[in-house]
């Protein structure tokens, strides 16, 4: 965790705080992302969602961070994150096999064993021919420009439901300029954002995934979701 030090910080924004992983096992149990997603975590902090989803899914993943302390963890972060060249459940996953025997295997670059090092050779020409984008802005929020082929958003309130109202109506406005479905998925979700969401702007309420981990009401995901052909 990390509290903000400057007052006026601290009346705008929340602490640091990871959403647990156990959590996010539970989240995308129930509500797998798609290969067309491109994942924003708004107010990221040292990038654990945004790690967690990019491998799990090898979808294109942006972090926005304002705390500039947190920001240069999260570049140390990224490199250590980068430097192990993560692939998607690399052993399981069938697709990236079959992606394999198109190759020309008689070529010695592409000759591999599982039980060898080729293999491992093999593995990281996959990897980066495969591996999709991911990459943190440090912005304010409300400044950041909503890119047209995003579409699923994460808050785990990282500020007040102003500046979330101002975060919610930049993503309305990218919806309008370039309709597609878009989720919203809110963690531990305060009564002033599920009323803005429900009350005040296109998203349905799609579901809650209850986490039980806590005897908390809070301790819950929320999903959003904005269908254009719905419309």
């Amino acid at each position: 965790m990390r509290e903000w030090t400057e007052v006026e910080d601290l009346l705008q924004y929340n602490r640091l705080e990871s959403t647990p992983y156990q959590a996010l096992d539970k989240l995308f149990e129930f509500n797998e992302l798609d290969s067309d997603a491109d994942f924003v975590d708004f107010g990221c902090g040292s990038g654990r969602v945004a790690f967690y989803v990019h491998n799990r899914f090898n979808i294109p993943v942006t972090g926005i961070e304002l705390n500039m302390e947190t920001y240069y963890e999260l570049k140390n972060n990224m490199a250590s994150y980068l430097k192990a060249s993560p692939k998607v459940n690399f052993l399981e996953n069938i697709a990236t096999y079959k992606k394999i025997e198109q190759y020309n295997m008689s070529d010695e670059k592409y000759n591999y064993d599982l039980n060898s090092r080729n293999f491992d050779k093999r593995k990281n020409i996959i990897k980066k021919e495969n591996q999709a984008s991911i990459r943190f802005v440090q912005e304010y929020a409300e400044k950041y420009q909503i890119q047209k082929n995003q579409n699923v958003f994460y808050f785990f309130n990282p500020f007040t439901v102003k500046i979330f109202a101002q975060v919610i109506r930049n993503i309305e406005q990218s919806l309008f300029d370039n309709p597609r479905t878009a989720e919203i998925i809110l963690y531990y979700p305060m009564y002033d954002y599920q009323e803005f969401m429900e009350k005040k702007t296109i998203f349905q309420r799609e579901g809650s995934i209850n986490l039980n981990m806590l005897e908390d009401e809070f301790e819950k995901f929320i999903i959003y979701r904005y269908d254009p052909i719905s419309e």
